[in-house]
């Protein structure tokens, strides 16, 4: 579904893109053709010379390739999509360590018919969270993030032993992998032992993730931005071309 609406989008953007500069060729062949007719066009507004230069020089930036070009834009938006996805990613494993660590009546180890449930049901969200978290990490190729990544492997593997015993195991590219059947077998306090206040892996998955999540949206928010910046340099750009073209036209029309 992502991918075909992504597909879409792309289409859309260079669709509009292409539209854009046929108008932009177009109009700069016609207005040689009236300078070579009728000379220089001196009394022409300066307004009209301005915005005339402005998408003459972004023309020419796409013809020496040097403008952000509608494919760099559908990447940066989708390099954005993933820094979010990223970044929600972390942001849920950062609430996982929180439940862990509460206390009291909220506390995933206390006594109950449903303790055990609710406790498997609570370490697969967190295993399937930190998984998607590690691998966008790896697809995003980010010097940040990947040092968190590290870090938090640093932690895991500080306490690999202690997490077989209860079915999780640390796999070579940083994910985790929960054997249910085994997680299921041990009691609460061998799981409270690992991630609860007692312990400091969750807290120190929680910082580290909650540095995740930042790194991950103020990276999406500057990409965003940047596509947002060049979009609307195209509609701006457009704009002006036809804006001058009438200009143009009702001075040549008064002689």
């Amino acid at each position: 579904m992502s991918m075909r609406i992504y597909n879409r989008d792309q289409s859309a953007i260079l669709g509009a893109r292409n539209n854009r500069l046929a108008k932009m060729r177009a109009f700069s062949s016609s207005t040689k053709t009236r300078a070579s007719s009728k000379g220089t066009t001196q009394s022409a507004p300066k307004s009209k010379n301005y915005r005339t230069s402005a998408w003459m020089q972004f023309l020419n930036q796409f013809q020496n390739g040097t403008a952000v070009s509608g494919d760099k834009i559908v990447e940066n938006q989708k390099k954005s999509y993933d820094y979010e996805i990223t970044g929600l990613a972390a942001e849920r494993v950062e609430t996982h360590m929180k439940r862990f660590l509460e206390e009291g009546e909220k506390s995933l180890y206390q006594e109950g018919e449903d303790t055990g449930k609710q406790l498997t049901k609570e370490m697969e969200s967190f295993v399937s969270d930190y998984n998607m978290m590690i691998r966008k990490i790896g697809d995003l190729s980010d010097s940040v993030d990947e040092t968190y990544a590290k870090k938090l492997k640093t932690e895991i593997s500080a306490r690999e032993t202690a997490l077989k015993q209860i079915g999780i195991t640390l796999q070579r590219d940083g994910t985790l992998l929960l054997d249910k059947t085994v997680f299921q077998t041990v009691k609460p306090e061998a799981v409270q032992k690992i991630f609860g206040d007692k312990s400091t892996l969750s807290n120190r998955v929680q910082v580290l993730a909650s540095g995740v999540k930042s790194n991950c949206r103020k990276q999406a928010a500057a990409l965003s931005a940047t596509s947002y910046t060049t979009s609307g340099n195209y509609s701006r750009y457009a704009s002006d071309s036809n804006q001058t073209r009438q200009t143009g036209s009702r001075y040549n029309a008064k002689g």
